[in-house]
């Protein structure tokens, strides 16, 4: 019996793990599905149904694809949804750190790790709620001084990409 019980548990175990590791593939593909769909909504509503980027613009940055209305409500909701689903990526991501690294070998690694997701998660949103002012939509052709709103904006975005980076490395 206690050979069985243990060839039990050890393919609980397993199931458990493998059941997981599907959680965790769906929380890491998640932002990137919602991210990609909000920046092709916001595309079509700016350049084609809106042309509030004129057409011979035809990759604006993404930023730009946020900075009127309508476009930019919807821009702010599927950036804030993106943000609660890089949170739920950065829990089972901590959770599956600690069941594939028990040892505390890696501390410094997994905390840069850690400390990545959640420095682009604020980033995401911030960048997301202090949008690109909409004022420099208006002169394409001859760029109008930066205003702080925008400064910021700016600063909000890069900081989303070097965390981004840094969590790659």
């Amino acid at each position: 019996t206690i050979c069985w019980t243990v060839q039990v548990m050890a393919a609980l175990s397993q199931r458990i793990r493998t059941t997981f590791q599907d959680q965790f593939i769906i929380f890491a593909l998640l932002p990137a599905f919602i991210g990609i769909i909000t920046v092709i909504t916001c595309y079509f509503l700016t350049v084609i149904e809106f042309e509030h980027i004129p057409s011979w613009f035809a990759l604006p940055e993404i930023s730009m694809l946020g900075a009127k209305e309508p476009e930019h409500s919807i821009y702010q909701i599927g950036v804030s949804i993106t943000f609660i689903t890089v949170i739920l990526f950065y829990i089972s991501f901590t959770y599956f750190l600690k069941r594939i690294h028990s040892a505390q070998s890696l501390y410094i690694s997994k905390f840069i790790l850690k400390l990545s997701v959640l420095t682009l998660a604020c980033g995401l949103l911030l960048q997301a709620w202090v949008s690109l002012s909409s004022s420099r939509l208006k002169h394409l052709l001859d760029e109008p001084p930066m205003d702080v709103q925008s400064i910021f904006h700016r600063i909000f975005a890069l900081i989303l990409f070097v965390s981004a980076l840094v969590h790659q490395m």
